[in-house]
């Protein structure tokens, strides 16, 4: 062996190359693809709420994929439509509004790490809003005939739920009740009052009570007329009348007279 055969040394032998796993995965809303030449192949695995486009071709369950193919990942956008519903009391004292908000569902795809078998499964977002808007509301009400009384923060409120719930948009003014008819009594009404005597005098035992008596044209009882009420409104403008408040008649027995309107009683004569 010569001295530079003893520098080289022997050669070390080749080791073979480690061939790449199928893998896929998602990287910035796209999928990327590693496998080994002539397969096996990764498998994508499409969930609700996605659409997998391989090569133009939509693909529904498990597909295989290889590098070179076009691979399209589309979210689907859904929506539930909301509801609403005007209901008017019989009587017109008020208008309710019930509100289920429209829900709309956007969908995006997540960064996914590398698998043989990768399920797309995106992540989803929930958009609510109200079914109508404010000028719509309006609208509604006018074309009903609902002019007064109209609550415009309930309307606002339910024009911008999130959630779903029953508003009242309009209610009527009610009437004021009236004040009935009342009597008052100008005379003492008890039979006799008892004389106070002061410490320092002397008590006459047979004058103990003062008998109630009055002379003639004493006004014994004044009528006080019933006040009417104030009207209301419904919610269509109409007007709501109060109910008429109570009322009497003054009626004079013996030794007393009414004078013209009817309103005071007057003693005729002297006496109880």
């Amino acid at each position: 062996m010569t001295s530079s055969e003893t520098a080289k040394g022997p050669k070390t032998p080749k080791l073979p190359l480690t061939e790449p796993e199928p893998l896929a995965w998602v990287e910035n809303g796209r999928v990327r693809v590693t496998h080994p030449p002539g397969g096996p192949y990764p498998v994508l695995v499409p969930a609700d709420g996605v659409e997998l486009l391989v090569n133009g071709t939509l693909r529904e369950g498990p597909t295989p994929v290889k590098q070179g193919d076009v691979i399209e990942l589309r979210p689907l956008v859904a929506q539930s439509p909301g509801s609403w519903l005007l209901e008017v009391a019989p009587d017109g004292l008020a208008a309710k509004l019930s509100v289920r908000p429209q829900v709309v569902y956007r969908r995006k795809i997540p960064d996914l790490p590398p698998a043989a078998e990768l399920k797309i499964v995106p992540q989803t977002r929930e958009l609510t809003s109200s079914p109508l808007t404010l000028e719509e509301l309006l609208e509604e009400l006018r074309r009903r005939g609902i002019c007064h009384g109209i609550d415009w923060c309930a309307c606002e409120r339910a024009t911008s739920a999130a959630e779903e719930g029953k508003f009242v948009v309009a209610r009527a003014t009610p009437p004021v009740p009236g004040e009935p008819a009342r009597l008052e009594i100008l005379f003492p009404e008890a039979e006799k009052v008892p004389v106070v005597v002061g410490p320092e005098e002397q008590a006459d035992f047979r004058r103990r009570f003062t008998y109630t008596s009055v002379s003639p044209g004493t006004v014994l009882a004044r009528k006080i007329p019933p006040k009417a009420g104030l009207p209301g409104r419904d919610i269509y403008g109409g007007a709501l009348l109060p109910p008429e408040p109570p009322d009497f008649k003054l009626e004079a027995g013996p030794g007393v007279a009414l004078d013209e309107g009817g309103l005071e009683a007057r003693a005729c004569l002297a006496g109880r």
